[in-house]
């Protein structure tokens, strides 16, 4: 890399860490003052007064299908392990087995990323026993099957050498991964979602998103009734992030309009989700907001981990 090269890339990371940081700050400190009064205004028209779940088919929607993005890279990460275990020089029988696994894995997200969209549907309708039904479950694994094919058929027309399909794989895995993060915060910091005062009619439960109040639940609502900090459905959602790793990959993808579009559609799609959330009364301004940063951070991070080489980090260094 040439001195100009450097610099330019120095440009486009300092510019990159400079917004993020400075969207975050802001709308965390926005969220910070006036999380309970940007809910109170989003749901004025989809959270009737003692209810639980909203009325508003943008928000049901999102919430149905918002989080299926986690779920295909999953899917796509354990395809591409299959093309890398098909390409190994190794005894035929520890082939099979490692292509076996990778298979299970990837039907296996594949119901998952189904099954979860069944069950917000039937959750939104009232019909929460129709999931246990042998018939509901066997159609999920069925549409998910589906998935994982038409997943394997698009990977395996992949020309990507064996090292590059490791690494992708790698990023995808990683990121998808930290939605353990989200998981490990929730139960503890234990939020009131917004839903849960509305149907209480309390809003002396609300605390900021700052405060650990331990985990806590209430009689006759949801198991996740006070884990509303940070949003999973927006982290999810920003593995769709993801996409942003096909100008590294591709030649025909490598193209700045291309750039432009692939960064203007996830963005889009993210900010959906996370205010579909607000909508809902699922979650508040700061909860979406770090759940959506933690998963563009998340794949930034892993991008230049395994794929950039730490291009952008070392272009800081002063010479």
């Amino acid at each position: 890399m040439n001195i100009d090269d450097k610099k330019r890339l120095r440009t486009k990371t300092i510019i990159f860490l400079a917004v993020t940081i400075a969207l975050f700050a802001a709308l965390m400190i926005i969220g910070t003052f006036w999380d309970l009064q940007i809910s109170k205004s989003l749901t004025k028209n989809s959270l009737a007064a003692g209810e639980y779940y909203s009325s508003d088919l943008f928000a049901l929607e999102c919430e149905a299908y918002g989080s299926t993005p986690i779920w295909l890279a999953f899917c796509f990460a354990f395809a591409l392990l299959y093309v890398f275990v098909t390409r190994l020089k190794v005894p035929t029988w520890l082939k099979v087995v490692l292509c076996a696994v990778c298979v299970v894995a990837a039907v296996f997200v594949s119901y998952k990323a189904i099954i979860e969209i069944f069950e917000y549907l039937a959750e939104q309708n009232g019909v929460q026993e129709l999931i246990d039904v042998g018939a509901v479950k066997g159609s999920a694994l069925f549409i998910g099957v589906i998935v994982f094919a038409l997943v394997f058929l698009l990977t395996v027309r992949v020309k990507l050498d064996r090292k590059t399909l490791v690494k992708v794989a790698l990023v995808l895995l990683c990121s998808c991964a930290l939605y353990l993060v989200v998981s490990v915060i929730k139960t503890p910091v234990g939020r009131v979602r917004f839903r849960t005062i509305n149907t209480l009619g309390d809003e002396s439960l609300f605390t900021p998103w700052y405060v650990v109040n331990g985990k806590r639940t209430f009689v006759g609502l949801p198991g996740d009734c006070c884990k509303s900090f940070p949003s999973g459905h927006t982290f999810s959602a920003g593995m769709i992030f993801l996409l942003l790793l096909l100008p590294d990959l591709f030649d025909w993808a490598n193209k700045r309009w291309l750039k432009i579009v692939l960064w203007a559609c996830c963005g889009a799609y993210v900010v959906c989700v996370a205010v579909s959330r607000i909508i809902a009364g699922a979650h508040y301004l700061t909860d979406v907001t770090v759940g959506g940063f933690l998963a563009l951070w998340g794949v930034t991070l892993f991008r230049e981990i395994f794929i950039k080489d730490f291009a952008h980090f070392k272009s800081l260094k002063k010479e």
